[in-house]
């Protein structure tokens, strides 16, 4: 019995050995009846040292690595090197990449999701272990902190671990008391996610001189934000308008409020990035935000970005 299995498992690794190598470029034969074998072969000797210890060899895979990409922050404050699959999300507070593994519903709604890995690199005004370490204390859950170094600065990775989720964070001093932050997530508790945080995170070179632009930059991005919102509830001003009009007309130029104090404030944070208004049978505001992009609401209840600003009384 012993060596029918012995003369089934020969030949099928013979085949498995006989594939990998044509897939490397080479083909090797090697009749398994022949006793003396007249070609020696490196990979041959192993698989026959492999059978008389009756142990299945692992087998001889491809080398497929997934390619890097460099990501540069637009201020110059930081590049980092990761994985060209990442999918990468820049947001107000800083950018997330994800390898956009499963995405699971938060709550009790489907429509809200959160992705289970994720990358972020966030500029703070302030050491967030400070605050960390008073939640931990507070919460009764244990605080882990461990040096590491990142980009050649005295750095600390903050671990935190629940019943599923996991996650690392690294928090880095800089000057003139900022700090980058990268939070390395894994909802599903993927060891192996925190582990490819690490090694990206050790890829990050810094350039401390971009520090005041990035933290302007960041200051522009919030405006945006509250630029977004302003424009967003024109519509909201603009229909409690019309319930007193016949139609949108005299919209834009009104001194009623709550109308009057929106687009003034739009006007106030805008400055002297282009603005329009347009009213009549319908009605729409845009302006170019900071970032160059252009925002626009209209009676359509359309509320997004456009290429330009609006040129009737639609956005679009």
């Amino acid at each position: 019995m012993k060596n029918n299995k012995k003369g089934f498992i020969v030949p099928a690794l013979l085949v498995t050995i006989a594939l990998l190598v044509v897939g490397g470029g080479v083909y090797v034969y090697k009749n398994k009846k022949t006793e003396t074998p007249t070609v020696t072969n490196t990979e041959v000797q192993q698989s026959n040292q492999a059978q008389e210890t009756n142990k299945q060899t692992a087998p001889v895979t491809t080398q497929q690595k997934t390619s890097n990409k460099i990501y540069k922050h637009a201020s110059g404050l930081y590049t980092i090197s990761h994985p060209s699959n990442w999918i990468i999300s820049e947001t107000r507070e800083g950018v997330v990449f994800s390898d956009l593994g499963k995405i699971e519903p938060i709550g009790y709604t489907q429509n809200y999701t959160d992705l289970d890995h994720k990358f972020g690199i966030y500029l703070v005004d302030k050491d967030p272990a400070i605050e960390a370490k008073s939640m931990a204390e507070y919460l009764g859950r244990p605080y882990v902190e461990e040096k590491v170094i990142i980009s050649g600065i005295n750095a600390k990775r903050i671990i935190y671990k629940e019943t599923k989720a996991k996650s690392d964070s690294y928090v880095i001093p800089l000057i003139n008391n900022k700090f980058i932050v990268i939070s390395v997530v894994a909802k599903d508790g993927s060891d192996e996610w925190l582990s490819q945080g690490y090694k990206v995170s050790q890829t990050m070179t810094i350039d401390q001189s971009k520090i005041e632009t990035a933290g302007n930059q960041k200051e522009k991005a919030q405006e945006d934000l509250a630029l977004r919102n302003l424009i967003a509830t024109t519509r909201p001003s603009a229909e409690m308008y019309r319930d007193f009009h016949p139609n949108y007309v005299g919209f834009c130029s009104t001194k009623e409020e709550p109308t009057h104090r929106t687009l003034e404030e739009i006007k106030v944070k805008l400055g002297n990035q282009p603005f329009r208004c347009s009213d009549g049978d319908s009605y729409a505001v845009s302006a170019k935000l900071f970032s160059g992009e252009y925002f626009c609401a209209d009676s359509t209840n359309f509320s997004g970005v456009i290429s330009s600003l609006h040129t009737s009384s639609t956005c679009k």
